[in-house]
């Protein structure tokens, strides 16, 4: 009985030994990479807009800027067709592209020379004017899932406060979009050119608007 339980033991042990080998020398085993996941930005170079009128329009609070329905958190949104939205599934924002868009919009206000100050709301320090930003949104549309060109479409709504008495003074929809490759990384190199865009024409925008009022 010792003989027989020894020899079934070895018996054993040689057949998981030339299992593990055998499933060792398969070509894919425990060897499959999953894809990495890419994590994008905003860093747009602003070009410096002096405004025509140098004189101070005096001090500006910028308001959150609030990310549309469907782009309230980092995943990155594109679209096959219409009316449908969709996300990659190994590439995203570092954060949601709203709160992205806040330091962009900042610098450019600050290097725009219309404001003597540009302060982040909400502040407890008084301001005169007041902008805000809402249904923030940028998606990558392809005409079809065979597409190897897509349309990057940037949207964003605002609205100038005057603040003391509170007041709108002027308000805009901007709808910005420009062609890019088929990939997620250019898509993101697209959406920081016309980031830098957007941040012009509001920058400009708003100390038009603010400057009416002096």
């Amino acid at each position: 009985m010792p003989v027989r339980y020894t020899l079934l033991k070895i018996v054993c042990l040689i057949t998981a030994c030339v299992a593990t080998s055998s499933c060792a020398l398969l070509p894919s085993f425990g060897t499959k990479v999953k894809a990495r996941e890419q994590v994008y930005t905003l860093n747009p170079v602003l070009t410096e807009s002096q405004p025509s009128d140098l004189s101070s329009c005096g001090s500006l609070a910028l308001g959150d800027a609030m990310a549309a329905p469907g782009f309230r958190s980092s995943r990155m949104a594109y679209s096959t067709a219409s009316f449908e939205i969709d996300y990659f599934a190994y590439a995203r924002w570092a954060d949601s592209f709203a709160r992205l868009l806040r330091g962009p919009l900042h610098r450019g206000f600050a290097a725009h020379g219309a404001f003597t100050e540009v302060l982040a709301a909400p502040t407890l320090a008084p301001t005169r004017f007041r902008v805000e930003f809402n249904d923030v949104s940028v998606i990558q549309r392809f005409a079809s899932r065979e597409s190897v060109q897509s349309t990057v479409e940037l949207g964003a709504s605002v609205r100038v406060f005057a603040v003391n008495p509170n007041r709108v003074l002027a308000t805009r929809d901007y709808r910005l979009n420009a062609v890019a490759d088929g990939d997620p990384a250019s898509g993101v190199a697209v959406a920081n050119t016309l980031v830098a865009q957007l941040v012009n024409e509001v920058t400009r925008f708003t100390s038009e608007a603010c400057s009416k009022t002096l």
